[in-house]
C-alpha cells in the first residue's frame, strides 16, 4: 500500500521536475502535468448535465457519454506522458524482447530475427471478420463511441462503386496480404522454411474469400496480390521487410507493373501525354517500424542505430551485423526512384484519369519522412508502367476510411476531384478488413457555399488567436509505426486583425511529432487559447499532404476546409 501511494504521488512531482528542466532550457512544456486533467473529467460531466436544451434523461445520457471519453483521453494521456513509464519502458523491453523473444502488446517476435505487427497476426488467426458474431463484437465494442465504427466492409465497399459507376468510372479495389499471410514460417514452425513451398500459403482470414467472391458477383473488380507475392515467397525472395510491416521494394514494383497490366486488360485508357521518366537506384537503411515499436534505447544490441537515418549509402542488401543481431532493427534496401526528364523528383497530376486511394503500402518509398527514400513507390511504379500521369490521396493509417473521407470532403466543398477519372485503384491492407472502420462516405459533388470556418488565401498568412474546442489523436512516440505526425485542432473564438478571421472558426493541421519525438502541439488540451500564424493548407500540401494524421471525426468538422497553423514564438 505504501509503495503504490509513493508511485501515485511520485508521478506528478516528476512531471514538475522534468518541467522546470525543460523551462530552465528553453524546451516548451505543458505548465500542469497531465495527471491534474483528472479534475476536468466531473466538470465535463456537471456541464452535460445542465444542459438547458435537453430532457432530464438526455443529460444523464450525455453526462455519463462526455466522463467516458473524458476518462479515456485522461488515461491515453497519462499512460504517454508518464515519466516512470518513459524511464521503465526501454530496459523492460529490452529484457522482454530482445532477450525474451516476448515483444510487447503491438509487436510480435517472430523466427530468425522477423517481427510482426500484432493486428495483423489477430486479423490472419482470428474468426472470419464477416461473422455475425465477430460484426456484433466490434459493433458492441464501439457502443460507448459517439461515432461507434462500422465493421462491415461490404457495405462501404459496394456504395463507392456504385457512386464511382454512376459517373463511368471502373473501381478497383487492392487488399494487400498481411505480412505472416506470405511469411508464416517467421512466424511459426509448423510452416515450411520457404512459406511457398506449403500448399496453404498465402494465409487468410476465413472471410477473406467468401468477401472476394460476393464483390465479384456484386461487380467490383478485384486485384488481389496475394498469387504474385506468393509466387517471390516460392522462389525463395523475401517480400516483405524483416523489421517492418511493408512489402520489400522489388515485389511493390512488380506488383505495381502487374496492376498497370490488370487495369489495361479492363479499362480503355485514351492516349495521354506523359513527361518522359527515368530511373535511376539508390541503396536505403533505415530502422523498421516495427523494431521502433518495441522501444528499445538506442545503442541496445539488438537496436544497431546507426542506418537508422534513411539516407543513400552503397552497401550490401543485407550487412553482416543485422544478419547477426537476432532482432536486428536496421534495413537495407536498394529503391527504384522514378524521375522526369530534368531528373526532378516524380509528382501526382490532380488531372490525371487514374487516381490512387492508399495507405502506407502506397507511401512507404514515396514520402522521405518515412525512411525508406523517395519517389519509388507504388503510384510512382504504376505512372510508369501505364506510361501515363497518376493522383494519389495516400494516408499512411487506416485505409478504409481515411481516404474516402478526404475524397468525399473535397467533393463536398464543391471540388469535383473525380473529374476526367475513368479508374480509382483503392489500395488498402487486408487487416482492415477485420479492424477497420467502414462508416459511410458520401461521394456527391457539392457547390461552394460560405462558412463560418476561416482560410486565409493562398500565398497569405494570418496571425489569429483562438481557443482549441476539440482536437484528434496523437499516438505516443514509438508506439506508432511512422516518425512524423499531423494533429488536427478545431479552434473557435478567433481573435484577428484581418476582419475576416474575427469571430470565426478554423480547423488547422499542426505537427505534432517530428522524428518520433513529439513537439508541442502533442500536448495542447481542450480550453487551451493559442496564438497561430495561419496558412491555407492548399500552400503546404504538397510537401505534408502525406503525412499521417489525427482527424477529428464531427460531421460538422470532416468536410471543412483546413488550415495550416504554426505557434507564434
Amino acid at each position: 500500500m505504501v509503495l503504490a501511494i509513493v508511485t501515485m504521488l511520485s508521478e506528478p512531482l516528476l512531471h514538475h521536475i522534468e518541467a522546470l528542466d525543460h523551462h530552465r532550457d528553453g524546451i516548451w512544456s505543458p505548465s500542469l502535468p497531465h495527471c491534474y486533467d483528472v479534475l476536468a473529467i466531473p466538470v465535463a460531466g456537471l456541464r452535460a448535465a445542465l444542459e438547458p436544451a435537453a430532457g432530464p434523461l438526455e443529460r444523464l445520457l450525455a453526462a455519463n457519454h462526455r466522463m467516458q471519453r473524458r476518462i479515456a483521453t485522461f488515461e491515453t494521456g497519462l499512460d504517454e506522458g508518464a515519466v516512470l513509464g518513459r524511464w521503465i519502458r526501454p530496459p523492460l523491453q529490452t529484457l522482454l524482447g530482445a532477450d525474451l523473444g516476448a515483444g510487447n502488446e503491438q509487436v510480435y517476435c517472430g523466427r530468425n530475427g522477423w517481427l510482426f505487427y500484432r493486428p495483423a497476426i489477430d486479423h490472419l488467426t482470428g474468426a472470419g471478420f464477416l461473422e455475425p458474431r465477430q460484426l456484433a463484437r466490434r459493433a458492441l465494442e464501439g457502443a460507448d463511441w459517439e461515432h461507434p465504427p462500422v465493421p462491415d466492409p461490404r457495405p462501404a465497399i459496394l456504395e463507392l462503386n456504385a457512386a464511382l459507376t454512376a459517373r463511368g468510372i471502373t473501381l478497383v479495389l487492392m487488399p494487400i496480404p498481411v505480412k505472416a499471410s506470405i511469411h508464416p514460417e517467421h512466424m511459426s514452425s509448423r510452416y515450411r522454411r520457404t512459406a511457398g513451398d506449403d500448399p496453404a500459403v498465402p494465409l487468410h482470414n476465413p472471410s477473406f474469400a467468401p468477401l472476394l467472391a460476393e464483390l465479384a458477383t456484386a461487380g467490383v473488380d478485384v486485384f488481389d496480390p496475394s498469387a504474385i507475392l506468393g509466387a517471390g515467397a516460392r522462389a525463395g525472395e523475401d517480400q516483405f521487410l524483416r523489421t517492418d510491416t511493408h512489402w520489400r521494394p522489388e515485389a511493390m514494383q512488380q506488383v505495381a507493373e502487374a496492376l498497370a497490366e490488370h487495369i489495361q486488360q479492363r479499362v480503355e485508357l485514351p492516349e495521354v501525354w506523359s513527361p518522359t521518366t527515368s530511373t535511376e537506384t539508390v541503396t536505403v537503411r533505415h530502422r523498421g517500424d516495427l523494431a521502433a515499436m518495441l522501444e528499445l534505447p538506442p545503442g541496445d544490441r539488438s537496436d544497431p542505430g546507426d542506418g537508422a537515418t534513411g539516407t543513400a549509402a552503397s552497401e550490401p542488401a543485407h550487412d553482416a551485423a543485422d544478419a547477426e543481431s537476432p532482432n536486428g532493427s536496421t534495413e537495407t534496401v536498394t529503391v527504384t526512384r522514378v524521375l522526369t526528364a530534368d531528373d526532378s523528383r516524380w509528382q501526382i497530376d490532380p488531372g490525371a484519369d487514374v487516381l490512387v486511394l492508399g495507405d502506407s503500402f502506397a507511401n512507404i518509398y514515396s514520402q522521405a519522412s518515412m525512411g525508406f527514400g523517395e519517389s519509388s513507390g507504388l503510384v510512382e511504379h504504376l505512372g510508369r508502367a501505364l506510361g501515363r500521369p497518376i493522383d494519389a490521396i495516400v494516408r499512411n493509417d487506416a485505409g478504409a476510411s481515411a481516404t474516402r473521407e478526404l475524397l468525399g470532403r473535397e467533393l463536398a466543398q464543391g471540388r469535383d476531384r473525380l473529374a476526367g477519372k475513368r479508374v480509382v485503384v483503392w489500395e488498402l491492407t487486408a487487416r482492415e478488413l477485420s479492424v477497420g472502420d467502414w462508416r459511410p462516405v458520401p461521394m456527391q459533388l457539392g457547390t461552394p457555399r460560405p462558412s463560418r470556418f476561416v482560410v486565409p488565401p493562398e500565398g497569405q498568412t494570418w496571425a489569429v488567436t483562438g481557443t482549441i474546442a476539440a482536437m484528434g489523436p496523437v499516438p505516443r512516440p514509438r508506439s506508432a509505426p511512422y516518425p512524423d505526425y499531423i494533429v488536427a485542432l478545431h479552434l473557435v473564438d478567433l481573435v484577428s486583425d484581418e476582419p475576416a478571421a474575427n469571430s470565426g472558426e478554423a480547423l488547422v493541421f499542426m505537427l505534432a511529432m517530428k522524428g518520433s519525438t513529439w513537439r508541442e502541439p502533442a500536448q495542447y488540451r481542450i480550453g487551451q487559447t493559442l496564438h497561430l500564424r495561419l496558412q491555407s493548407w492548399a500552400d503546404k500540401e504538397p510537401e505534408l499532404g502525406l503525412i499521417n494524421r489525427g482527424e477529428i471525426y464531427d460531421d460538422d468538422l470532416i468536410f471543412q476546409e483546413p488550415c495550416w497553423a504554426e505557434e507564434v514564438p
